[in-house]
């Protein structure tokens, strides 16, 4: 989906990272993009319940 090299290369080209340390931007990409999506669903679903439960005390 994101080659390695080209999420390095994009990295440098942007300026986001300036000298690699211990911290490999391509684990950092990924954390954030797995972390965020399961916030995301966390989110939907608890906005889907409170309409549920909205829509059922309307009722």
């Amino acid at each position: 989906m994101f080659p390695k090299e080209w999420l390095r290369q994009t990295t440098k080209e942007t300026g986001l990272i300036v000298r690699e340390r211990k911290i490999d931007p391509v684990i950092i990409f990924w954390v954030l993009t797995f972390s965020l999506d399961s916030l995301l669903k966390k989110l939907f679903l608890s906005i889907n319940s409170k309409k549920i439960l909205i829509l059922a005390h309307k009722l």
